[in-house]
């Protein structure tokens, strides 16, 4: 169906939430559960140990040595971020609270969807607020802290269990981009081939939503939703088309009465998009098969009645008329 339009959501309740905002607009949709598996080539060991086989790598693999050579920043960030967190601690103190957990994560958050944080929260200590946390969220350190098994909770608190300096900490990169074919062997390293399920909610609507909806008000709320940017863009890019395609659709049979498919597909190729001036312009490269399709989904939700060779707009108040 070309008019059907989709969008996925990692949460159930967002799903929800976004399927009764375009029931308000009078555009009925339903909620299909995806599930995907993503594979995941990852590397485990002491950040000593993942420097010094980068080190040596990007030497010997010519090839991949950039590759080498990111994943050795990359640790050595979550290095830096490790010494930062245990300067200056001993066993039995205080690392972290559960509060500085969730702030740092939404800090984080709210760089990568460039938004400015709801509110103002303060962080327990004044090395949370180092540069390097808005990189590395707390919640990742902590995951590390725990598979280096030197932490435990009490309460809302972290507490730091035994000695560890930052180049003992177990990290894990991805090594996917290196596209090995032999498992990586070096002392205090660890091959790790993770197989990562999920569910998606992916929400399912078409029509009135072509000819009610502008990409502004769908754009507004899609990032309201944390829906992903690049998501966005490729929804809006082909959304918007297929909505031009339709209101004119619409207008150029009203406009003429009576008129054919084949008549239909000519005056759409004549349609100048916005964004033409002098210079050039964009028009509509549409065949029969493809007009075909756009007046059957039309013509089967009511807003377009006839044969292929007399198309007309419905006489009678119909879908084409609710609001």
């Amino acid at each position: 169906m070309i008019l059907e339009e989709k969008i996925s959501f990692f949460e159930e309740s967002l799903a929800l939430e976004f399927k009764e905002w375009l029931a308000t607009f009078g555009c009925k949709a339903k909620i299909n559960t995806k599930y995907d598996c993503f594979t995941e080539d990852v590397i485990s060991g002491s950040t000593d140990a993942i420097d010094k086989w980068c080190s040596e790598m990007s030497t010997e693999d010519e090839e991949h040595d950039s590759e080498y050579l990111i994943l050795q920043q990359k640790n050595a960030e979550i290095k830096r971020a490790v010494q930062v967190v245990l300067e200056g601690r001993s066993v039995g103190d205080v690392l972290y609270t559960n509060s500085d957990r969730t702030i740092s994560d939404a800090k984080i958050l709210s760089t990568l969807l460039q938004r400015p944080a709801l509110e103002h929260q303060d962080l327990s200590s004044e090395r949370f607020y180092d540069e390097i946390f808005t990189k590395i969220p707390l919640s990742y350190i902590h995951m590390l802290f725990e598979d280096t098994n030197c932490i435990s909770e009490d309460g809302d608190d972290t507490i730091l269990t035994r000695d560890v300096t930052p180049g003992e900490v177990i990290n894990e990169l991805s090594i996917d981009r290196l596209d090995l074919s032999d498992r990586v062997e070096y002392p205090g390293l660890c091959n790790k081939f993770c197989y990562i399920p999920n569910i998606r909610y992916e929400v399912i609507f078409s029509l009135p939503s072509h000819i009610l909806l502008d990409n502004r008000t769908f754009v507004t709320k899609l990032e309201e939703l944390d829906v992903d940017r690049k998501d966005i863009t490729v929804f809006i890019d082909t959304f918007s088309i297929k909505s031009q395609i339709v209101k004119e659709i619409l207008a150029i049979i009203e406009e003429n009465t009576v008129l054919s498919v084949e008549e239909l597909k000519d005056k759409l190729r004549e349609v100048h998009l916005p964004g033409w001036d002098e210079w050039g312009y964009s028009f509509l490269a549409i065949d029969i098969p493809v007009t075909r399709q756009f007046v059957f989904e039309l013509r089967k939700a009511g807003y377009i009645t006839g044969n292929d060779q007399k198309l007309r707009i419905p006489s009678k108040s119909g879908k084409r008329r609710k609001r």
